[in-house]
């Protein structure tokens, strides 16, 4: 609340549904009917107080995942929706249609193949991904991540902070990190 109230943005925290009582792809779902309803403009209050012109989609952890594949959908199904950016924090990607244990087998956390490909067609211009250094197992995943999308198609701007001597969940329990 404290960061969105000095960088004067208006934030959209999404409460999507959670499995194991709903399909993995509700989450999903979700998030992408966040995103055309903030994108609209049609509440007057959201007309009045933000600009849809300066959309930025963040998730953190999977969530980062939620947040890349609502990108990719707008790049398919939002002609009208304007992203201006893209916040990956200590992102992990995988397969919705694998379940857990194939994730960790065919070594998920990273951008897949067929993700990458997405990728070219997102429709924001620029991207940040935060990891964090003392986390290993979210840190290599994020930054690989970070690589394939400067190695696709895509011709937006991508920047990776590594955030020294942190753990995973450090902007939850020291904000002003």
């Amino acid at each position: 609340t404290s960061l969105a109230a000095h960088a004067k943005a208006l934030v959209v925290s999404v409460e999507y549904r959670l499995v194991p009582e709903h399909p993995v792809t509700a989450a999903y779902d979700d998030a992408w009917t966040a995103l055309r309803w903030a994108a609209s403009s049609a509440d007057p209050w959201l007309l009045y107080h933000a600009d849809a012109r300066r959309i930025f989609i963040a998730g953190d952890g999977t969530g980062g995942d939620i947040a890349y594949r609502t990108a990719v959908r707008a790049s398919r199904d939002g002609e009208d929706i304007d992203i201006e950016g893209l916040l990956l924090i200590h992102p992990y990607f995988w397969e919705p249609d694998w379940p857990p244990s194939e994730n960790a087998a065919h070594g998920g956390g990273f951008l897949t193949t067929s993700q990458v490909a997405a990728t070219a067609s997102l429709p924001c211009r620029r991207a940040l991904v935060a990891v964090a250094n003392k986390q290993g197992a979210v840190r290599e995943p994020g930054r690989r991540s970070a690589a394939r999308m400067r190695g696709c198609w895509w011709r937006g701007e991508v920047t990776i902070v590594e955030l020294n001597g942190e753990d995973h969940a450090l902007h939850l329990y020291m904000p002003a990190s």
